[in-house]
């Protein structure tokens, strides 16, 4: 799991592209945030992979998609 996270407004995140996507890579959570609003989160495919053959953490995240819509 993530042990900590990161909070970036978009442009900063087009900016600094690279960073988060390092940073992501070592396993650290990217929320991405458009008019104060958290919109996105990048995460590591190791992270993703977890996530995805998971079924308890599957349904989670399938609730959060849905509930974020």
């Amino acid at each position: 799991m993530p042990t900590t996270t990161n909070e970036w407004q978009l442009q900063e995140a087009k900016n600094k592209l690279s960073k988060l996507i390092k940073d992501a890579g070592n396993g650290l959570l990217q929320y991405i945030t458009v008019h104060g609003k958290q919109t996105a989160v990048v995460l590591s495919v190791k992270e993703y992979e977890r996530l995805m053959h998971s079924t308890e953490n599957l349904y989670v995240y399938r609730t959060f998609v849905y509930l974020s819509l």
